[in-house]
This record gives structure tokens, C-alpha cells and sequence, in this order.
């Protein structure tokens, strides 16, 4: 009598692949590169160029707790933005998983961007 070899299914891997989010990226680069409301004289772009790393770090800032860093007070202009597009880039990501737009995009893109 022979014996009877038991079949193993072939897994896939389960490893987690590098994804680019498009509403988290375009959330980044209003957060931290365009330029704010137009008090500044300089676009954010333009302080980069420069190399004031100084005045990028408080815009960001700013942008991210609402806090002006030249005068210590709270204002919402910044936080519009800076912390208001971040947060409105992980509402839309989610909600565009709620309607499967991720399995659509994934499968157009071999895997490589999600919503």
C-alpha cells in the first residue's frame, strides 16, 4: 500500500508592499510645501531654496499645532494650512476604502498606489 503525501497549498507572500497613497501625499505637500495664505512674502518653495531651514521649520510648525513661533499665539489660519489637509487627506483615504476605489486603483497599478 502506498502512502498518501499531503498536499500543501502554495501561500502567497504576506509581506506588505511599498504603497503610495495619493491622498496622503497630496495632504504632504499642502502641509509642508505649498505656500501659506500670502502674509509671507516668500512661498515655502522659495525659503527651501534659500536654505532658511529656520523659517521652513516655524511655517511647518504653525501649520501643524496652530501656534505662530514669532508672536506665541494661537491662530487658525494656520491650521488651515497645515493640520486641516492632513486630516482631510485620511477622511477621503477613508472613506474611498469604504467604496473599493483602493481594489480598482491596485489592480491598474500592479499594487504600487492606493486612494
Amino acid at each position: 500500500m502506498t502512502r498518501r503525501t499531503k498536499r500543501t497549498k502554495k501561500r502567497r507572500s504576506r509581506r506588505k508592499k511599498a504603497l503610495v497613497s495619493l491622498f496622503g501625499l497630496a495632504g504632504m505637500a499642502k502641509a509642508f510645501l505649498f505656500p501659506f495664505d500670502g502674509k509671507w512674502e516668500r512661498t515655502t518653495m522659495e525659503v527651501i531654496k534659500q536654505g532658511d531651514i529656520e523659517a521652513y521649520v516655524k511655517r511647518v510648525f504653525a501649520g501643524l499645532t496652530g501656534i505662530d513661533p514669532w508672536s506665541g499665539q494661537f491662530k487658525f489660519e494656520h491650521l488651515k494650512e497645515g493640520l486641516i489637509p492632513l486630516l482631510g487627506a485620511g477622511i477621503a483615504s477613508k472613506v474611498a476604502r469604504k467604496f473599493g476605489l483602493n481594489k480598482c486603483i491596485k489592480h491598474s497599478t500592479m499594487g504600487l498606489m492606493e486612494v
